[in-house]
């Protein structure tokens, strides 16, 4: 067979694995829909595990912190629906290794969640409040797990002794992700109250509607909160601006007051200065005509 026709085949068989995947009619339960995986698969299938290894590569290129911990998480997930399938398969040699899959990837997951920081509190909580209801939702995935594995007629009870201790570690490793998570929390809604003067009342309210709300990112910036807080930030910023023109139009005023008092004054000045030159000069010319008077009265003298 040629390499080209070898590449035939194997897209082949992968598409027949998808189509056969398929449960006619069946939904998939939460954990299979929240590890990406399609009923009827199989852990084992070299599809399944180059899913998973395109995952891992897609992690380690993601940067950004909570996009990290959010794939983290999915790629955690996997693991767990790995417990799931493997306990129905009675392998808990697998059971074992995919618990510990799991736990490590929770540890990565916690590390990036640690690591959020943002200088807008805004994001910093919208960051944390999702990553709260995730851990939210592993909580209930792992309940998923624990009550299959409870009511399976298939596992004997030292099968189920044994596999509900390997998801007592994963629960216990999951709550401390979470719990770094929550006192985060606390730390962040203390930095969004105090720049936005929020009440404890007021703070609360805003958490509980980002818990509950399905809009986007960007349609959550267009919400009541973020315009009354956009409102309060312009009138602050006003004030300031009103402030800054007063300042300025005084320095102005004071200043045109300086030139003005300063010109009145050289005016004043040269007002007198010109005063003393006309009556100086009103002398001179008296004294002139007094002289020319005494003179002329002595010429006539002589004359008679």
């Amino acid at each position: 067979m040629s390499y080209k026709n070898g590449i035939s085949a194997l897209v082949l068989i992968l598409l027949l694995h998808q189509v056969l995947a398929i449960d006619s009619g069946a939904e998939p339960d939460l954990l299979t829909s929240e590890a990406g995986v399609t009923l009827g698969t199989n852990p084992d299938d070299f599809s399944y595990k180059w899913g998973s290894f395109w995952n891992q590569v897609s992690y380690s290129l993601t940067f950004n912190k909570e996009a990290k911990a959010q794939k983290g998480l999915q790629i955690a997930r996997r693991h767990l629906w790995e417990v799931k399938v493997f306990s129905e398969k009675r392998n808990l040699e697998k059971v074992g290794k995919a618990q510990e899959k799991y736990t490590e990837w929770i540890s990565k997951v916690k590390k990036n969640a640690e690591e959020l920081s943002s200088d807008d509190p805004k994001t910093e909580l919208e960051q944390n409040v999702r990553l709260n209801l995730e851990f939210e939702k592993e909580g209930v995935l792992l309940e998923e797990v624990r009550a299959q594995i409870e009511s399976s007629s298939e596992l004997s009870l030292e099968e189920k002794e044994r596999i509900s201790a390997l998801v007592e570690k994963a629960v216990s490793k999951k709550e401390e992700a979470r719990q770094s998570v929550e006192n985060r929390q606390e730390k962040v809604e203390t930095k969004f109250k105090a720049r936005f003067g929020l009440k404890e009342k007021e703070l609360k309210s805003e958490v509980k509607r980002l818990e509950s709300r399905k809009e986007s990112k960007k349609e959550l910036k267009e919400t009541k909160i973020y315009e009354d807080l956009a409102d309060k930030e312009d009138s602050e910023d006003k004030e300031i601006r009103e402030r800054e023109e007063k300042k300025k139009d005084k320095e102005t005023k004071n200043a045109f007051d300086e030139d003005l008092e300063k010109d009145d004054g050289e005016s004043d000045k040269e007002g007198k200065q010109d005063s003393k030159r006309k009556k100086e000069k009103e002398e001179k010319e008296g004294k002139d005509r007094d002289h020319k008077e005494d003179k002329e009265q002595g010429r006539k003298s002589k004359e008679r």
